[in-house]
């Protein structure tokens, strides 16, 4: 997987509030946007990225930003 890989900031943010464990649900009340635009960032950042579940997508995710930091 290259770093060169590129998903908007939004599914960034997204992915990172899956990470803080929220469900879909509650990071669609908590950015005032509809379940299935949740959904939609997720699935086309996973698809983005090449990885099949969101778990993987978020590893991807975390994994970057611990490169950035350090």
């Amino acid at each position: 997987m290259s770093s060169r890989i590129w998903i908007t900031d939004r599914q960034t943010e997204i992915l990172r509030l899956v990470a803080r464990g929220m469900t879909s649900k509650e990071i669609a009340r908590h950015e005032g946007i509809t379940l299935n635009t949740v959904n939609t960032h997720v699935r086309r950042a996973r698809s983005s990225l090449g990885v099949g579940t969101r778990a993987a997508a978020v590893a991807v995710v975390v994994r970057r930003r611990a490169r950035r930091v350090s």
